[in-house]
């Protein structure tokens, strides 16, 4: 819960400048340097060649005013939109299932790869872009959207679908009932 404690643990080895352009802390208007991630779960975001280039943080107890996800910011080697969750791993059973399962977040492919999906991969939310399409059709032929089951999830899928299509992919929908989400869906009904 200590707002420099990163820093602290960073500074004798790497610039402040160096903390500051990749993220891991800011400073406030006083000066002082502060952790962009405290109190959170960290999620190390890899490209396709397992190279971490970024990092995501989930709170993991409620806190007001605080996000639920922080992620480091757009750098010279991370774009949010270029990158998808986990394709670093899920590469074997790609080539295995020659398809990809496409989730929002990191959570449902944590679930999915648990209960014995690993072509899962995950565009870190609902907003899928051309890039991350492109990635997917390097890959694979064939990608089914599994994204959370509620009217969000639905929007997001419609809007995939075309993104998916252009890319030239054999796009197929998996639907949750109930408004679950796919790691609720896992949690519910895996016999994991």
């Amino acid at each position: 819960d200590s707002a420099d404690q990163l820093y602290k643990n960073l500074k004798g080895k790497y610039q402040e400048l160096d903390m500051l352009q990749i993220g891991l802390i800011k400073k406030n208007a006083e000066g002082t340097y502060y952790d962009l991630f405290r109190n959170r779960v960290m999620f190390p975001i890899k490209n396709e060649y397992g190279k971490v280039v970024a990092f995501s943080g989930r709170l993991y107890k409620k806190a007001e005013n605080e996000p639920k996800y922080v992620n480091s910011p757009f750098t010279e080697i991370f774009t949010k939109g270029d990158t998808l969750y986990n394709l670093d791993r899920a590469q074997p059973a790609i080539k295995t299932a020659k398809r990809v399962i496409l989730y929002e977040g990191f959570m449902d492919v944590i679930a999915s790869v648990n209960a014995g999906v690993k072509e899962a991969v995950a565009s870190m939310g609902t907003a899928l872009t051309p890039v991350q399409a492109a990635l997917i059709k390097r890959f694979a032929d064939k990608v089914c959207v599994c994204y959370d089951g509620d009217e969000p999830g639905f929007e997001a899928i419609s809007k995939a679908i075309p993104l998916l299509e252009e890319a030239k992919l054999d796009v197929s929908v998996l639907l949750l009932p109930e408004d679950l989400d796919p790691d609720e869906f896992v949690r519910k009904y895996s016999c994991l």
